[in-house]
């Protein structure tokens, strides 16, 4: 009987545990030290990935619009072969969308990604306090094709 008790106590300290880890962690964000800034930057490098298995023959277009596609201001275009982490400089706190087009046996697939380039403040993830971005990559990689 007593046994069951304990059993009990120990099980419910448990749950209560780890509820309060669970509800108060934060997301965990891993600082990658050799990208931090001593002052905040006002630019950034956006990486854009692009898919390997479609450049072989052809350019891929990739466009980056100021804000949401549907505003259609272009901010700037150029054309990749086989690169597939290509950086993009562009200002930090501004949205922006990237489209990659890829043309495959006559038809065109046209791949969208957004990012808004933000600024971080890491107290405590590197030798000494430093600013990082977040929200540096886009992924234009082609998930499928018609066949």
């Amino acid at each position: 009987m007593e046994l069951n008790k304990m059993k009990t106590n120990i099980k419910a300290f448990l749950i209560f545990i780890l509820a309060t880890l669970f509800a108060s962690c934060e997301d965990l964000e891993i600082v990658d030290c050799s990208e931090c800034y001593s002052d905040p930057p006002s630019e950034t490098v956006i990486y854009v990935k692009i898919d390997n298995n479609y450049t072989d023959n052809e350019n891929v277009e990739i466009s980056i619009y100021d804000g949401d596609y549907e505003d259609g201001i272009l901010h700037y275009s150029f054309y990749l072969r086989s690169s597939s982490d290509t950086p993009v400089r562009l200002s930090i706190d501004k949205k922006y969308t990237f489209t990659a087009t890829y043309y495959i046996e006559g038809k065109s697939y046209i791949v969208f990604d957004t990012t808004t380039p933000t600024i971080e403040y890491s107290s405590d993830g590197c030798e000494s306090p430093c600013y990082y971005v977040k929200e540096d990559r886009v992924n234009l990689k082609l998930k499928y094709t018609e066949k």
